[in-house]
């Protein structure tokens, strides 16, 4: 036992030398360069993006099909932080943001809805992490990005049933890493989710805002870090990512590397 605990510690020590010590001052995001990709359900109109507040902050304003509004840079190693505010009353669909985005059809997906509802699938209350991972990088289609439970195209990672209230301000986390990923979900100094998850699927990609089906929604304050703080995992992905690296030393041993 004692073995195995200075083991794990070594681990978490080989984890934060790894993913930096320090983090930078976060630097605010200028929107101007991002771009649009609108996907064609042919169910509601297209999105209507528009950028406020110096280019720091967005709008999408329709009761669309989903669009993202992209980032021209890759996150790989970074922390992205913003808020979001659906400011009105009239919907309950979803918000949210991709990451490690590869192409229209290739990428995670953070969606948050406020109410359970059956349209194109069944869709719950809650936020939710999904891969999309479409052959050939195509198009998703509008049940792949509605089923929570997911689909052939969609596998669901996390899910939670906390609603969204309107005219809330919710601030938002993510620290990306290859492999290894955290977001978080506040409501001013309120925790209301936490998650860590390990998934490889995706290392790198681009980083973008997310709406499905939701008018009114207000994306802004939002900053990227190039040295975020470690990830440090549960213990008992620690001793996972232990037993890897003893079967790593045994190989090397037994070939001579």
């Amino acid at each position: 036992m004692k073995h195995k605990i200075k083991f794990s510690l070594l681990v978490l020590a080989v984890l934060c030398i790894s993913y930096g010590s320090a983090s930078a001052v976060p630097v605010p995001i200028d929107l101007s360069t991002w771009s649009v990709i609108q996907y064609e359900f042919n169910v509601q109109p297209d999105a209507n993006w528009s950028l406020s507040a110096g280019n720091t902050v967005a709008t999408q304003s329709v009761n669309a099909d989903a669009s993202i509004l992209l980032s021209d840079f890759n996150i790989a190693g970074q922390q992205i932080e913003g808020s979001w505010r659906v400011n009105t009353s009239g919907d309950d669909d979803f918000m949210g943001f991709v990451f490690g985005y590869q192409g229209r059809g290739q990428f995670y997906l953070f969606d948050w809805k406020q109410t359970d509802q059956t349209h194109l699938g069944f869709a719950d209350a809650g936020m939710s992490v999904k891969l999309v991972n479409v052959p050939g990088n195509a198009d998703p289609n509008g049940t792949d990005l509605w089923a929570t439970a997911g689909t052939a195209n969609v596998t669901l990672l996390m899910h939670n049933t906390i609603p969204y209230s309107d005219f809330t301000d919710y601030e938002f986390r993510l620290n990306f890493t290859p492999g290894l990923f955290e977001i978080e979900v506040k409501q001013g100094n309120t925790s209301l989710e936490e998650w860590l998850i390990a998934d490889n699927s995706l290392v790198d990609g681009n980083f973008g805002f997310y709406n499905y089906s939701q008018g009114n929604v207000i994306y802004s304050g939002f900053t990227q870090d190039d040295e975020p703080p470690p990830i440090i995992p549960e213990p008992s992905t620690v001793l996972l990512l232990g037993s890897g690296l003893l079967g790593m030393i045994g190989f090397r041993k037994k070939f001579n590397i």
